[in-house]
């Protein structure tokens, strides 16, 4: 699995089936990509990984 794909297992269930991408608004969006999986319903964002990453 690459860096690029780690992110996007659901941090609830840890599900590895590949999540919905949600699409907001520019004045709702987040500072990252939002996630919802598609087993359990949760969403969840990248932006705190990208966070990590930077430090």
């Amino acid at each position: 699995m690459s860096e690029s794909e780690a992110f996007r297992i659901c941090p609830s269930c840890g599900s590895e089936e590949v999540p919905k991408l949600i699409v907001r608004s520019a004045h709702m969006s987040s500072r990252g990509t939002s996630w919802r999986c598609r087993t359990c319903d949760v969403d969840w964002s990248d932006a705190d990984y990208r966070l990590l990453r930077a430090v």
